[in-house]
């Protein structure tokens, strides 16, 4: 019998805090500061920060009752150190400590884990530990992100449904009647699955698809034969969820409603208004998040179509690939008929079975949709877990295999430092400038974004243009600035926005005010700001990295010529400069060309060759 390590286990949950707490800097997704958070953010600290596009509060697509949870009450808990002087409100802490909340909900996750593996006989350390060692569980599930939510939801739902059904999927002898099967105790927990079920589909209506498998099952599952019986007994079980729904629905409905403003908390708690207005127009104002979803999603906004294949070559490879192997491995030696007698496999074992339909239907399922979001997929995690964990594990010392440990290493390093990772970076840069003493002139700063996920402003701690972090300098802050996203427009788009914000004209900017103008862009598209532009020319300024971009990877070996600044062409550069310059976000300082004399041309390209930028990692 397999026996994994609990005290590995406890390592690795000891790992999920310690990479919460040393930042991660890649930037995974704009869902994690953009679901509630930037909002949160306003309202607990009074940050300014528009939202991301599709993120607007006026029609919000999740309840705000988990990110109120994780990202509120670690805003909260930030603000009340900082109050005591024990911390400081910097990009740093407003970035960590949502993390720190989501690694604390996700050990819902290893406890329900834990329990399951309790019920179906499994080892629970060896499940705990490939749990804990995934990447995903690392890197993904310490982002305050609706999806990761539904993992322990999911994870908690796997729970009831086998707890609730124990005795299709555990079979007791009793020992004093020989090989006699004990009968087993099958515990009621409609009202706590009719809760999650419907928590789980308000905080992302895709839940409902993970649902779907567990759900039937349940309502079917203690019917042996369909006929008038099984119809009984599955409206039985519809009647006992129902308690449980309109529970946590009338629970989110008013919560949902009253933070976004649609209902007025002064008729919840006083009855005599609540009767005078408990009419249609009530019912109006109430904010349905769900519905805000699948309207956006499915008849507003434009989607991007990918390849419905897109989930299953690429995105279940890159999230679980030793475990989908493995996955492979067992659908291959049931359909050749090579079962190992002594290991239960899909066609003998109830409980595998059951599992490997929750894994599979969602995934067929998602890859019929346009959107494949690899972020769907992450609750997969719990069953793959529960299926695979001993095949990538050693069987004597129960520690994870070498293929299992280099491809999650890997990716932990990838998505959670790598990816995007110059952006949170780049806004400190930001703060810096906007909140320095100003000199003789006060600047007016724009800075773009191109080819970036969004940059979540209030990271700028920044409140009305002011910094409330207690520095000296918020009371002399003149400088205005500006952060516009032009997320992945083409190259012709971003000059002429250069073109009207250095434009007096266009974009004027009184006295005694100096306008500059930066772009913050990945490396890749470098050869665009290397050229020399008749209005204006892009000069290098700074370097933050790593930073890769998965829609713009680096070139590896560029050849082009750098006309703007021939020094920094990168067949000049050595291996040891090359690397951080090609995995990095640059800055660029627009500047606007001058006619100038000969002899001033020749001084200026003089000075620039002298000046040779550094990169800063």
């Amino acid at each position: 019998m397999m026996t994994g390590s609990y005290k590995l286990w406890g390592a690795l949950v000891l790992l999920r805090f310690v990479w919460c707490l040393w930042p991660q800097m890649g930037y995974v997704d704009p869902a994690e500061f953009f679901e509630g958070t930037n909002t949160l953010a306003a309202r607990i600290f009074g940050f300014d920060g528009p939202p991301a596009s599709g993120y607007e509060e006026s029609k919000p697509q999740t309840t705000i009752f988990f990110p109120y949870i994780t990202a509120g009450l670690g805003f909260h808990l930030l603000k009340g150190l900082s109050g005591l002087g024990l911390v400081q409100i910097t990009a740093h802490s407003l970035v960590i400590a949502p993390r720190v909340m989501m690694a604390v909900v996700s050990l819902v996750s290893d406890a329900c884990l834990y329990k399951t593996c309790q019920i179906l006989d499994l080892d629970a350390a060896t499940c705990l530990t490939v749990f804990g060692s995934s990447f995903v569980t690392l890197v993904f599930l310490t982002r305050n992100m609706t999806h990761v939510i539904s993992v322990s939801t999911f994870a908690l739902l796997l729970l009831l449904v086998i707890d609730s059904r124990r005795s299709q999927f555990v079979r007791r002898t009793d020992g004093n009647a020989q090989g006699k099967e004990a009968p087993v105790q099958n515990p009621n927990h409609g009202f706590w699955l009719g809760v999650f079920i419907l928590e789980g589909t308000f905080n992302h209506p895709s839940f409902f698809i993970f649902a779907l498998i567990p759900l039937v099952f349940w309502l079917t599952g203690s019917a042996s034969q369909f006929g008038v019986t099984a119809l009984h007994t599955i409206l039985s079980n519809i009647v006992s969820l129902l308690p449980g729904v309109i529970t946590m629905a009338t629970f989110l409905l008013l919560m949902d409603s009253v933070f976004y403003g649609s209902l007025d908390a002064e008729i919840l708690f006083d009855h005599q208004l609540l009767l005078k207005n408990l009419n249609i127009d009530l019912f109006n104002n109430l904010t349905v998040a769900p519905f805000n979803f699948l309207k956006l999603n499915f008849f507003d906004a434009a989607i991007e179509i990918k390849p419905k294949t897109t989930h299953l070559l690429f995105n279940l490879p890159l999230l679980f690939f030793p475990l989908m192997l493995s996955f492979l491995s067992e659908v291959y030696q049931v359909y050749s008929g090579q079962e190992s007698e002594d290991r239960d496999s899909i066609t003998s074992s109830t409980s595998r079975a059951f599992l490997v339909l929750s894994f599979t239907t969602p995934l067929l399922v998602f890859s019929l949709f346009p959107i494949q979001d690899p972020k769907l997929l992450l609750p997969l995690l719990i069953p793959l877990v529960l299926l695979y964990a001993n095949y990538v594990v050693f069987p004597v010392t129960g520690m994870p295999n070498v293929p299992w440990i280099v491809w999650n290493a890997l990716f932990s390093v990838v998505f959670g430092c790598m990816l995007q990772g110059g952006v949170v970076p780049a806004l400190g840069e930001i703060r810096s400038m906007v909140t320095a003493p100003v000199g003789q002139h006060p600047s007016s700063y724009y800075f773009v974004f191109y080819h970036t996920p969004p940059p979540p402003q209030y990271l700028l701690a920044m409140q009305g243009g002011m910094d409330i972090t207690g520095d000296s300098a918020a009371a002399n802050l003149t400088h205005r600035f500006e952060i516009l996203d032009m997320g992945d427009a083409g190259r012709t788009t971003l000059h002429q926005t250069i073109n009207k914000l250095i434009s007096d004209t266009a974009t004027p900017v009184e006295a005694p005010f100096k306008k500059e103008v930066y772009v913050f862009a990945p490396a890749s598209h470098d050869v665009l700001f290397c050229r020399i532009n008749i209005k204006f020319t892009y000069r290098f300024a700074k370097a933050f990295g790593p930073h890769v971009s998965l829609d713009s990877p680096p070139h590896l070996f560029p050849d082009y010529s750098c006309s703007a600044e021939k020094h920094r062409s990168y067949r000049n550069m050595s291996l040891r400069e090359r690397i951080p310059a090609l995995f990095s976000l640059n800055m660029y300082r627009v500047d606007v060309v001058r006619h100038v004399s000969g002899q001033e041309a020749v001084a200026f390209q003089e000075a620039q060759k002298k000046a040779r930028p550094s990169f800063n990692q």
